[in-house]
């Protein structure tokens, strides 16, 4: 897995400058950039590339122009045209991703509604602050839980994403480690516990493995912290 290059993917509103400071922390693992790629509305892409694409611990940071998108399969439909470049022009068979925020419901409903059409397949993929069923104070259901692994409620957007997974076979499979906030409250000022955590129902009997990690950072924290990258590292290259 050492070869399998790591895509970073933003969240809303967000951009590639937001993606330096993990980078810069993967660094100090031996991490390497080798891509810089801004997807446009009209999926053409600006291309920087610094390095050979099967160096180790090979990182691609990804950033989409219309970074206020609120329809995911049209996000989605983005990443897609990019895991068919990659397929196509650099022909990577898999990559392994790094997610923050709403990225996570982009690079989730990309894996899922793409899920048999030929491009870069996703191998390992690591979740910070999912918002999947939904972000404080904007759509997640009031007074929200799990129960045996179930969302309580359910956002429009969980809804779809579920549906989308119907598709999938039991020879589809992702491994996985979900890293999410909690202050003291349940949450990391912008998603709660409970709706980071409802990605393991959404992934359910399709994952070869699975992990969860708790840090007591805020939501731009996990995107940014020591302790993130820490985790990433070992679970994507050690």
């Amino acid at each position: 897995m050492l070869n399998i290059p790591t895509l970073l993917i933003h969240g809303y509103a967000s951009d590639l400058t937001a993606e330096q400071p993990l980078i810069n922390q993967l660094q100090q693992a031996q991490a390497h950039l080798v891509l810089k790629i801004l997807i446009n509305s009209d999926n053409h892409f600006q291309i920087t590339q610094f390095a050979n694409l099967i160096r180790q611990h090979a990182l691609i940071a990804v950033g989409f122009a219309d970074n206020r998108q609120y329809d995911i399969l049209q996000s989605a439909a983005q990443l897609h045209a990019l895991l068919r470049l990659l397929y196509q022009k650099y022909h990577l068979r898999g990559v392994n991703c790094i997610a923050h925020s709403r990225g996570n419901q982009v690079v989730m409903a990309e894996w899922l509604y793409y899920q048999h059409q030929q491009c870069s397949r996703l191998v390992k993929y690591v979740a910070l602050g999912g918002n999947f069923n939904g972000t404080l104070h904007y759509d997640e259901p009031l007074d929200n839980r799990i129960v045996k692994c179930k969302p309580a409620k359910m956002t429009t957007t969980y809804q779809r994403l579920l549906t989308w997974r119907h598709s999938l076979t039991m020879n589809d499979k992702l491994q996985v480690l979900n890293i999410y906030g909690d202050l003291g409250n349940g949450d990391d000022h912008q998603v709660s516990v409970t709706s980071a955590r409802s990605l393991h129902y959404l992934l359910r009997n399709h994952l070869i493995t699975y992990q969860e990690l708790m840090l007591a950072l805020t939501h731009q924290q996990l995107f940014t912290a020591k302790q993130s990258a820490q985790a990433i590292t070992n679970f994507l290259w050690n």
